[in-house]
């Protein structure tokens, strides 16, 4: 299963159209998550970044599928994946961005 977490467009105002979002000037430990609807193997979680002068918030957010940490993010990109390797099997049904 591959799972999109947050998507926006490139249109302005930018907070008018971005969905799902988590502002993490405001407090610590933000979590954003979504709910799968049933039990998955994940292989992939793809999380596209904001797209604006704040890129560099997402570095430091731990990626989990239920409670097991799949990835952290580091660098300043557009979009992160989080690729399991085959031999690594993770099943869940909620995948989570802590920060």
């Amino acid at each position: 299963l591959q799972s999109v977490v947050c998507l926006l467009t490139d249109s302005l105002p930018l907070m008018m159209y971005m969905r799902t979002y988590s502002h993490s000037a405001y407090a610590a430990n933000n979590k954003i998550w979504i709910e799968l609807g049933g039990l998955f193997r994940v292989y992939t979680v793809r999380v596209w970044n904001i797209r604006d002068s704040s890129k560099s918030y997402f570095t430091g957010t731990n990626i989990y599928v239920d409670d097991t940490l799949i990835g952290t993010a580091s660098g300043v990109y557009g979009f992160y994946d989080f690729s399991l390797p085959e031999e690594t099997v993770v099943y869940g049904s909620k995948v989570t961005l802590q920060q």
